[in-house]
């Protein structure tokens, strides 16, 4: 029945949109001007974002997502090591409860949940949003923590002959990077190509702490390649296709961790398609979008019988601009997802989702903005959790803001949790989503022509029922089971200044700074209950990161200091094994240059500049002081 009713109301919201397109008859024109900004733009009221590129934050000097993120946001980016497995952790949350977005599309993988930071070329980026706190009735399955938004510049159909742009990196441990953007436009058509090559051997010299010697980090060498193609078509006045291709390659060493005493040659071949096509449409007071994406993805690890992950997402929206300062935005989602593992014991498991979703916002008074949004999905036929979300943004004075946001979220379980079998290992079929209800109050203080000085302070609270724990029995086989409910709560403060003392010289300051406690509040049968209370392991209660940013003419020096604080590996809060906490410090030294539609970045960076033994996950180092150069060419 459900199924039914979310065919009817695809219908209807197709046939509405063709009936107000004959309406128009092509004489009611918005004059090229998009009017309608992202999802998270126009309906995230109150949700805390952060947009890194408006920022005084060098995207050339970075190889990947995960670098970006460690050195320029507060949150948790848990590394297997340089070169290895990098995901997200927003506000205490697990990683595949964490979402990473590209142009709308989930990255994460249907069979582990997670999406590697460490496989998004910085080259392939032009705008991150970060988005804090539960999202799923805007975006999903998954999004219980938060998501990173990730995304290229809209092209303009405009006259432009051609436009390149040439990045190459060289560093510490044979480390290159190499880009090039390729891009041309005109008034119907525009067109970008990107490529990338990176390589790099990764055999620094670490401390091993259960040795008690200095060693060399062997078998970690990392190479990856890929390309990004994105022509763009003007169809009329009020309409238009945009087509995003991303191949990539990605062959990666697994070293032996500091603990494992023999050397390993494991290797681990990553390759994936992403492609999405977007159509939309201007209407009288709104617009169509349909999108459609197909996402390929196979792991070999060692040689053996490859996983092979497949994705087919379709979306259609209208969105309208209502009166009385009120917008409006709904649409179905088509979701299909198929994998092919050897340790899913012959099974060769799919999934249907079909998801209905709408998001209100409207302005009273002139002061107070508040949106609402749901989302309902069916999994196979069957329900998920109902989610809700509301948004209040109260605009007290021009220069203060009070935000509130209430919201539930939800996250299916993957085909691994589901499906594995491995030895006496295996996965659980029945096993339930899970489910968080979240609350956040935030202020946010701007003062000066463009806000020169702003500061955002947010106090969270997300409550987590059935989370999915892997766990052994009393035979000591590891099945997953809805054992876990935890609290995760905090506060976040994030601050920015810019000043130009004159014409020549200019700074600019940010800071994050994030207090996590995240405890489990209920314990599994026959569990220990001196884990109660305890704060979830790899999640430090505080971390930050500060920026500091002084350019004079043409030469910028920026200093980046980051800290993470102690992190516990195990339930039971053992101080002995707990990760210490660690401060890194980056100094790194830019000149710019610019004549006529020729202009140079030349920029050179000391990472690590203290030279701190830390690990980010337990028995996994990284490396001490090591070293960057850039150049960046750029003619338009």
């Amino acid at each position: 029945m459900r199924i039914k009713s979310i065919t009817i109301g695809l219908v209807i919201l197709t046939c509405f949109q063709l009936q107000a397109q004959d309406i128009v008859k092509d004489t009611l024109l918005l004059d090229g001007v998009n009017v309608f900004s992202s999802r998270l733009e126009e309906y995230g009221t109150a949700d805390k974002v952060v947009e890194l590129e408006g920022k005084a934050i060098d995207f050339s000097q970075q190889t990947n997502l995960s670098d970006l993120l460690k050195r320029y946001s507060a949150l948790n980016i848990r590394s297997y090591g340089v070169g290895g497995l990098s995901t997200v952790s927003f506000r205490g949350a697990g990683s595949s409860q964490s979402a990473v977005l590209w142009e709308g599309v989930s990255l994460q993988s249907p069979t582990n949940g997670s999406a590697d930071l460490s496989m998004i070329p910085i080259s392939f980026i032009d705008n991150v949003a970060l988005q804090y706190g539960a999202g799923s009735a805007m975006f999903g399955s998954g999004v219980i923590g938060g998501s990173i938004q990730i995304s290229t510049q809209d092209q303009v159909f405009k006259q432009n002959p051609f436009s390149l742009e040439l990045l190459q990196q060289v560093g510490s441990f044979d480390r290159t990077y190499s880009g090039i953007n390729i891009s041309k436009s005109n008034e119907n058509y525009a067109f970008t190509f990107r490529a990338f090559n990176e390589y790099a051997t990764n055999d620094f010299p670490y401390y091993n702490r259960f040795s008690q010697s200095e060693v060399t980090m062997t078998n970690s060498a990392v190479h990856r390649y890929g390309v990004m193609v994105e022509p763009s078509f003007r169809i009329n006045d009020q309409s238009d296709i945009k087509i995003k291709y991303w191949g990539q390659s990605n062959a990666v060493e697994l070293p032996p961790t500091a603990g494992q005493s023999q050397q390993r040659d494991d290797k681990q071949d990553d390759v994936f398609h992403r492609t999405t096509a977007i159509y939309t449409r201007d209407v009288v007071s709104g617009r169509l979008k349909a999108q459609s994406s197909w996402l390929y993805g196979k792991l070999i690890y060692n040689h053996n019988a490859p996983s092979i992950s497949n994705m087919w997402i379709n979306e259609v929206q209208s969105d309208f601009v209502l009166p009385q300062t009120t917008r409006l935005q709904v649409g179905i989602n088509y979701t299909y997802e198929t994998a092919e593992v050897n340790s899913y014991g012959g099974i060769a498991p799919s999934r249907n989702q079909a998801a209905l979703f709408a998001l209100l916002k409207k302005l009273f008074w002139d002061k107070v903005e508040v949106a609402v949004s749901a989302r309902e999905v069916l999994v196979d036929g069957e329900t998920t959790p109902f989610v809700p979300s509301l948004g209040i943004n109260y605009q007290m004075r021009p220069n203060y803001a009070l935000k509130f946001k209430a919201a539930r979220s939800f996250r299916i379980p993957t085909f691994n949790d589901l499906y594995w079998v491995s030895g006496t290992d295996s996965g659980n079929p029945d096993l339930r989503p899970e489910k968080g209800v979240s609350l956040e109050v935030g202020q946010i203080f701007e003062l000066g022509e463009n806000n020169q000085f702003n500061v955002e302070v947010t106090a969270f609270s997300n409550y987590i029922n059935d989370w999915i724990q892997w766990q052994p029995n009393d035979q000591g086989n590891w099945r997953p089971v809805n054992v876990v409910e935890a609290w995760l709560r905090g506060v976040e403060a994030s601050g920015d200044y810019k000043v130009s003392f004159n014409k020549d010289l200019g700074l600019f300051i940010t800071a994050h700074y994030t207090y996590t406690k995240a405890t489990k509040e209920k314990i599994e049968e026959d569990g220990n209950e001196a884990d109660l209370g305890n704060q979830l392991i790899y999640v430090p209660t505080h971390q930050g990161v500060f920026t500091a940013s002084l350019q004079y003419h043409q030469f910028m020096l920026s200093v980046n200091q980051s800290f993470t604080g102690n992190q516990y590996t195990t339930a039971d809060n053992n101080e002995r094994w707990q990760l210490d906490d660690y401060s890194l410090t980056d100094v790194s030294v830019k000149y710019q240059w610019q004549k006529g539609k020729h202009a140079f970045d030349l920029a050179f960076r000391v990472n690590n500049a203290w030279d701190n033994d830390y690990e980010a996950r337990s028995t996994y180092p990284m490396p001490g002081r090591h070293y960057n150069l850039s150049l960046n060419y750029t003619f338009n």
